[in-house]
């Protein structure tokens, strides 16, 4: 052989190599993102549920503390005590923030409670 097809074929060879790493690393890489597509949807899916049903409980949470603040004698809106206010109207009117609350009932007497 001369010289020349020996340097063509040896080019041709280091070329069929190369394309070949190259195809496999080219498909190795389209099966890592095929599987972390596979992973991130999934994780979208629970993100995105999570968010709704977080807005989904949220008045009950925002409620829940309301009752809460209001049991306790606090405003609500700006956390002042308004069991010293005078109620106007059944409500207690906050003399901080201005806000009108029904304050819930305290000290009810239970049967049996009261002594003779």
């Amino acid at each position: 052989m001369d010289a020349p097809t020996v340097i063509a074929e040896e080019i041709a060879r280091i070329l069929a190599a190369f394309v070949a790493r190259n195809i496999l690393s080219i498909a190795t890489g389209m099966a890592f993102a095929a599987a972390a597509i596979k992973v991130v949807v999934p994780l979208a899916s629970v993100v995105l549920a999570g968010l709704l049903a977080g807005r989904a409980i949220e008045p009950f949470h925002r409620r829940a503390v309301l009752r809460a603040m209001l049991a306790e004698g606090l405003c609500p809106g700006c956390s002042y005590d308004l069991l010293s206010t005078e109620p106007e109207d059944g409500r207690a009117v906050c003399p901080e923030c201005g806000a009108g609350w029904q304050l819930p009932v305290r000290g009810r007497v239970e049967a049996g409670a009261v002594g003779a």
